[in-house]
């Protein structure tokens, strides 16, 4: 379908090489073998007919006109939004499966249960010196919608001087908070009586509500935190997604009546986009490595699930260009084994050099660490859960402790109670992802370096100190009793050597990576992808998803990848001039 695409005359001030300048002629079709899918296997579905099969086209063409990696919060956004023109072909690759099941869907119910399961690429760190030697589990969803299938919904884009900064000090042109704004209201339909005008959308495919509107168990000590909050110093702000980001206020999840809304089904199905005939969905398929003629990106080799590294691989031509969607982990990895990163690293590993480019590096994360604070007598029922807060904790928040020393708080969790996580959102160390072989079957060596900047343990004994505040002022301490304090470690509870020391047992991830791909100027040394997303010096391969943050957001980073996936379709739909639906 779609050989004859016409690109749009208008040239990229950013990227003015002759490869580039190829992209915007006629496509050129790329003739090869048509390779049959398998046949199409039973999902989990709740209902016999609530869904498609993705993997049920008639068959798998040896070319399309763009191929995009990675069906998570970002690819699904691509895939759907290019696949509106009826002119152009687009296969969209997951190396997991079927996301529309029972789990996934009621996630109130089965939330807890998806990490370290088959959803799950269930990554780990290697061990962290300021964490007390710990190793960090990283999880990341293998399915359709990724990790907005596995995550835990909160909608939070983040404050308007994350994206400033990036557009006025980090040559991300493009990004501002002013530009990327209409992305967000693009992709959202925000139902709730609580927002501020201007800062939501009303009907984009991703389901956005507010918890003021909500009926839960814990709504009134969920109130009482948000009063202690105000009475501790801060503004009450009851749409931190409106014009200013500080301040208190219930949750905005990605939830509407009860049912998880992730991208898979916010932008493939409910939409009918996965019925499109010019959209292919492949799943269990993992993109073992990219191809290339010269300088350009043509293809993509690719690896059923089930077959192991011995298996010949499927070749897929891009007749147009592949986005790379794979996440912060995945995208690097397979840069890499592509022979895009570091040369002395790719050379080191046996792979030829396509690009030498920081590829894996600038990983930054952001950081929680408990603190729990059981409740008075006769004030129970107001901390109703169906899970005891150490089996939350250990299934959904662990890491892999030293076996040498038990969780410090976590196995002294009260049985009622509240647990506030004082986090650090704006980090200063930055840490890497490596390859540790060039099998594509072995996972890369993650390393966050956690505290390796003293400011970042600084911040986070300042924000603990906070939450004893919060704690104990206002209507939250009418409930709570005093904190519980770890008797192993050996410091007053009260000095900065506790926390530091409570900290450094217990900092745990939020699973929020980024921008190990980072995005700037061509002349920069540290990025990676320019601010159209095209990848430095190549040609036909951009990057769509959180690794091309140059810097984190103040918030959790699924709401930013969702936009960063509209920009990039938008950038892509200008750049060849498709119709949009």
């Amino acid at each position: 379908s779609g050989s004859g695409l016409e690109a749009s005359p208008t040239p990229d001030s950013q990227c003015k090489s002759s490869t580039d300048m190829a992209a915007r002629q006629r496509l050129a079709v790329l003739h090869g073998h048509v390779v049959e899918p398998p046949a199409p296997r039973q999902c989990g579905r709740s209902s016999p007919s609530a869904s498609p099969q993705p993997t049920a086209a008639a068959g798998l063409n040896s070319s399309y006109d763009f191929i995009v990696v990675g069906a998570g919060s970002s690819g699904c956004v691509v895939a759907s939004r290019l696949s509106e023109d009826p002119n152009v072909s687009v296969l969209l690759i997951e190396a997991g499966g079927n996301n529309q099941t029972f789990a996934v869907r009621s996630p109130f119910l089965t939330c807890p249960q998806l990490q370290n399961s088959e959803k799950d690429w269930a990554f780990r760190t290697v061990p962290q010196e300021r964490t007390d030697g710990r190793v960090s589990c990283w999880p990341c969803g293998k399915t359709l919608g990724g990790s907005s299938s596995i995550n835990y919904m909160l909608y939070v884009r983040g404050d308007r001087r994350n994206y400033d900064q990036w557009a006025k000090e980090l040559g991300c042109i493009g990004w501002s908070y002013d530009e990327v704004l209409p992305f967000f209201l693009k992709s959202e339909n925000y139902v709730s009586s609580v927002g501020e005008l201007g800062f939501h959308g009303k009907g984009g495919p991703l389901q956005v509500t507010h918890m003021q509107d909500g009926n839960f168990k814990t709504k009134e000590v969920s109130e009482r935190f948000v009063e202690s909050c105000v009475a501790a110093g801060l503004p009450v702000n009851h749409d931190y997604n409106g014009a200013s980001q500080e301040g208190a206020s219930l949750s905005q999840v990605t939830v509407k009546d009860a049912t998880r809304c992730d991208t898979a089904s916010a932008y493939l199905f409910q939409n009918g986009a996965v019925k499109r005939p010019n959209l292919t969905v492949l799943t269990d398929h993992t993109a073992t490595r990219l191809v290339f003629q010269g300088s350009r990106a043509t293809g993509v080799c690719l690896r059923q699930a089930s077959q192991n590294s011995c298996t010949p691989e499927i070749v897929v031509r891009a007749r147009g260009e592949i986005v790379v969607c794979a996440g912060t982990v995945g995208t690097p990895w397979l840069l890499m084994l592509s022979g895009v990163g570091p040369a002395a690293h790719i050379r080191e590993h046996g792979i030829e050099l396509v690009a030498d480019l920081p590829v894996g590096e600038n990983l930054q994360d952001h950081l929680f660490v408990p603190a729990m604070f059981p409740c008075k007598p006769g004030k129970e029922a107001l901390f109703f859960h169906d899970k005891s807060p150490k089996e939350l904790a250990t299934r959904n928040f662990g890491s892999e402790v030293r076996s040498d020393r038990p969780i410090t708080d976590l196995s002294r969790a009260p049985t009622h109670g509240v647990t506030i996580l004082p986090s650090l959102i704006m980090p200063h160390s930055r840490g890497t992802v490596k390859l540790n072989s060039a099998d594509p079957s072995v996972y890369p060596a993650i390393d966050p370096r956690y505290f390796e900047a003293d400011v970042d343990m600084q911040q986070m004994v300042e924000a603990y100190k906070f939450v004893r505040k919060v704690a104990t002022t206002g209507p939250l301490s009418e409930v709570l009793d005093a904190e519980k304090i770890d008797e192993s470690i050996p410091h007053p509870p009260e000095s900065e050597a506790y926390m530091r020391e409570h900290i450094a047992r217990n900092a745990i991830t939020i699973y929020h990576p980024v921008g190990t791909a980072r995005m700037g100027l061509a002349g920069d040394p540290k990025a990676v992808v320019g601010p159209t997303l095209k990848v430095h010096g190549l040609s036909g391969l951009r990057v769509a998803d959180a690794s091309i943050m140059p810097t984190t957001v103040s918030g959790n980073t699924n709401a930013p990848s969702i936009m960063i996936g509209e920009r990039a379709a938008d950038l892509l739909k200008s750049e060849y001039g498709l119709a949009s639906a």
